[in-house]
């Protein structure tokens, strides 16, 4: 019964994972790097 309990406690958490990163990849992580990120460097001396 408690080994049950646990599989299904783990596939409830599985996807929530699995939404989490479908969520980060998609809104949070699309972007990547902008040129204008790479242009702050290298542009004055010490």
């Amino acid at each position: 019964q408690i080994s049950k309990e646990i599989a299904e406690e783990n596939l409830r958490l599985a996807q929530q994972q699995r939404m989490r990163n479908e969520y980060l990849n998609r809104q949070v992580y699309k972007e990547g790097h902008m040129p204008e990120f790479f242009q702050q460097f290298n542009t004055s001396t010490r």
